[in-house]
């Protein structure tokens, strides 16, 4: 009965596997960004990397999981940066954070398109 449940929507209509890992899948998108609101990385990244391996079907939470671990990347790249240019790394070290930063800006604007794209092509079937 409980199976049936799951599989029914209040009004009647059964959903698919992919409807149901969306849904699931949204919930840790969402914890994900919590997470990342609140500064914890490292958790926001194993929630994104959790919907990956247990929702496999959750295309759309996937790919805006992609963009949020996007993001974790350029934020922390920027942390990195704060500090050490408070700490006084020598120029070097900056350097190298300031190309880790433009490659995550890059990266983001790059998957945030191919989801446009990929949205237009899903939109065309």
């Amino acid at each position: 009965m409980l199976c049936l449940c799951t599989l029914l929507g209040c009004n009647g209509n059964t959903k698919t596997a992919r409807e149901i890992a969306e849904e699931n899948g949204t919930v840790l998108l969402m914890q994900a960004r919590n997470a990342y609101n609140t500064g914890d990385y490292q958790t926001a990244v194993i929630l994104i990397d959790s919907i990956r391996s247990t929702y496999p079907l959750a295309m759309e939470v996937r790919e805006q999981g992609i963009l949020l671990k996007d993001s974790v990347y350029l934020e922390e790249a920027r942390e990195e940066l704060r500090k050490g240019l408070e700490a006084g790394v020598d120029q070097q070290q900056l350097d190298e954070v300031q190309q880790k930063i433009k490659f995550y800006l890059r990266k983001l604007e790059h998957d945030k398109e191919r989801r446009k794209s990929h949205a237009i092509h899903t939109d065309e079937e």
